[in-house]
């Protein structure tokens, strides 16, 4: 007997739940194996005690974190766009009345990451349109590899120059630059992820650069939170055209990944807040859904 699809996906992702589970658990292992044997060979770069330690440890992830998202913010501002909101963490930078507020707000998706929005302008044709697709490919590609090179830095720190300062400082150094290595191919693995939407940076440059569905949806969101939001929406028909060519296109496939259904809810939300028609080919893919809801909701 065939089994239904809502059993596959368990179990596929109870596989990939305990790969990771035993991936990370070998991942620490490893660490715990090279840092005890650095220890061995190199005693005075365990010295300090483990308040000192842990607070250099925090100090410099949120360091790490700074610098990558630092490198979003500058290539935005170099290409000529005014940054909306800047997020590292917990704290959140916002632009409102054309002045920075600063806000305490944790957000489970972001973590201890953080989030980079340029205040988009009007998108009013596909020239435009092109042109932040390649400028934001460019300011996603560029963090990650700022992050490597810092990591590397780091561990050439380590490696020949740590042993020939004086010895008083090698823990607080040691600590300093091995927290900032991992932190580094932290940043770059989380960068090659996609996890429930959440595109890490190479991810986002590549379907940036070649999904246009998928920039299409993203700059229309990123649209609804510019300081000049209404104008931005009801100015940006061009995106809408995208996405509707799009379903138009793929409407005999009648997919349901993720990006299609949040396209769709866009959809509805823009109908029910200026009240306005949906788009016939919405309107047949969420009559598609409801007429095969069990394949729907066992995505």
């Amino acid at each position: 007997m065939k089994k239904p699809k809502i059993f596959t996906s368990n179990l596929i992702f109870k596989l990939c739940f305990w790969g990771f589970v035993i991936a990370c658990s070998s991942l620490g292992a490893l660490i715990g194996f090279i840092l005890t044997e650095i220890e061995n060979c190199f005693p005075s770069y365990f010295q300090n005690s483990i308040i000192i330690t842990l607070f250099l440890i925090i100090v410099t992830i949120m360091f790490s974190m700074l610098i990558h998202e630092l490198a979003h913010l500058l290539k935005f501002i170099s290409m000529g766009y005014k940054i909306r909101l800047f997020v590292l963490g917990p704290f959140n930078f916002c632009k409102e009345s054309n002045k920075f507020k600063i806000k305490f707000k944790f957000n489970s998706i972001i973590g201890v990451g953080g989030l980079v929005l340029p205040d988009i302008t009007e998108i009013k044709n596909i020239n435009q349109f092109t042109k932040l697709k390649r400028d934001y490919a460019q300011a996603m590609i560029i963090a990650p590899i700022i992050s490597a090179i810092q990591g590397l830095i780091s561990l050439l720190f380590i490696l020949f120059l740590l042993p020939k300062t004086i010895e008083t400082i090698h823990s607080t150094l040691f600590t300093i630059f091995i927290t900032s290595f991992f932190s580094a191919i932290y940043i770059n693995i989380i960068s090659l992820t996609n996890i429930s939407g959440a595109m890490g940076d190479y991810i986002a440059f590549k379907a940036f650069k070649y999904n246009d569905t998928f920039a299409a949806y993203q700059l229309y969101t990123y649209a609804t939170l510019s300081t000049k939001k209404e104008s931005v929406r009801n100015n940006s028909n061009v995106i809408k055209d995208i996405l509707i060519s799009n379903f138009k296109s793929e409407c005999p496939l009648k997919n349901f990944d993720s990006l299609t259904c949040l396209i769709i809810d866009l959809f509805l939300y823009e109908s029910l807040l200026n009240d306005i028609k949906l788009p016939n080919v919405i309107l047949k893919y969420i009559n598609y859904f409801i007429e095969n809801i069990d394949s729907f909701t066992s995505k």
